[in-house]
């Protein structure tokens, strides 16, 4: 069966199906969920994805201002916002991140 199977077919069937659904239903909530635009937008258009890593460097430099530079929990535990926030916005930078984030959820690693 595809579900309990190791075999690397199996998998990309399963990675596939995935992928395929999650689109679907950003798509399917485009026109009712606003968020589900700014989703839909980013993987069509490159520079708008940039945009919004330019735009979340704001709060990152208010939280630096007031003392609270660091990530208190999640996969940037210990991290500093500003640093996390600028390898972002330059996507050479940003590969080895979003490497380890997509082997994360593959892998269902807990860092």
């Amino acid at each position: 069966m595809v579900a309990g199977g190791d075999d690397d077919d199996d998998k990309e069937l399963l990675t596939f199906l995935l992928n395929s659904t999650t689109r679907a239903n950003a798509d399917l909530t485009f026109f009712f969920n606003p968020n589900s635009f700014q989703s839909v937008i980013r993987e069509p258009i490159p520079a708008f994805k940039t945009l919004m890593d330019v735009i979340d460097l704001g709060p990152a430099v208010i939280d630096a201002i007031e003392g609270n530079d660091t990530y208190k929990s999640g996969r940037n535990k210990g991290n500093s916002k500003i640093a996390t926030k600028l390898r972002k916005v330059f996507p050479v930078i940003n590969q080895p991140d979003k490497l380890a984030a997509a082997t994360e959820g593959i892998l269902g690693g807990n860092k």
